[in-house]
């Protein structure tokens, strides 16, 4: 298994001890932190789902290990622990424009943060996250947007966005209108802006990962949607 040296090679632990009060409030996972992102000119903060796990196997308890969210993005930063992963191949696809080689990964996620909307583990990927789920995720995204200060942030998966009835009163998101872009099995949204009082960024959100995500069509929709955010993580692996 990495350890957490590897994980923190490629990572930051500056707010560590922010995240760690965060989980006194249901933040269940410190999110991946890139190493360069906090002084990236650009911003970029992917926010997942959930994370998948066999409640019945041997990985249950360390699914729910406050470092597990990062253990899966850095596993894959190193070839020696690569292993398939249809969601981060995707995303990793997405905002690179090109399948990611494993050699090379590092040197997109040292650029950016990761971290799922949803706070304790799925029992499988047909299980989905219910009412009290996506409201608990909302309730530590306000604080999470405070802390990270991201520029763009990047939903990979609609379940979030579409229950905005679930919002904290400290968060405030314009709805993301429809549009007649169908890209994949999911109909595209127009971006709009998240906020709190001490910190506002642009917004998009991208259909889920599954079988009929078209990852080289949602690049090409986030260069024309989130011109600076796509450019900037491009750039970093071609």
């Amino acid at each position: 298994m990495i350890t957490e040296t590897e994980i923190n090679q490629y990572g930051c632990t500056a707010e560590d001890s922010s995240f760690e009060v965060l989980r006194q409030n249901g933040l269940m996972w410190y999110p991946w932190v890139g190493k360069h992102y906090p002084a990236a000119p650009v911003k970029v903060w992917v926010i997942a789902e959930s994370h998948y796990v066999n409640h019945s196997g041997a990985n249950y308890q360390a699914a729910r290990h406050p470092l597990y969210t990062r253990r899966v993005v850095a596993e894959r930063l190193f070839p020696q622990y690569f292993w398939p992963n249809q969601t981060l191949d995707k995303i990793n696809q997405t905002l690179a424009g090109h399948p990611v080689p494993a050699n090379k990964t590092h040197l997109l996620w040292e650029n950016a943060a990761f971290s799922n909307l949803i706070q304790r583990p799925m029992n499988s990927s047909k299980e989905r996250p219910n009412e009290d789920d996506i409201a608990k995720g909302w309730s530590v995204f306000s604080p999470l947007l405070d802390i990270l200060k991201p520029d763009f942030c990047l939903f990979v998966g609609l379940a979030g966005t579409n229950r905005l009835d679930t919002l904290p009163a400290a968060l405030r998101i314009t709805a993301p209108k429809w549009t007649q872009d169908k890209i994949g099995n999911a109909y595209a949204r127009e971006t709009f802006t998240v906020s709190t009082k001490n910190h506002h960024a642009q917004a998009a959100v991208i259909g889920h990962p599954g079988r009929c995500f078209n990852a080289q069509k949602w690049h090409e929709w986030l260069k024309s949607n989130l011109p600076s955010a796509a450019d900037w993580l491009q750039q970093k692996v071609q």
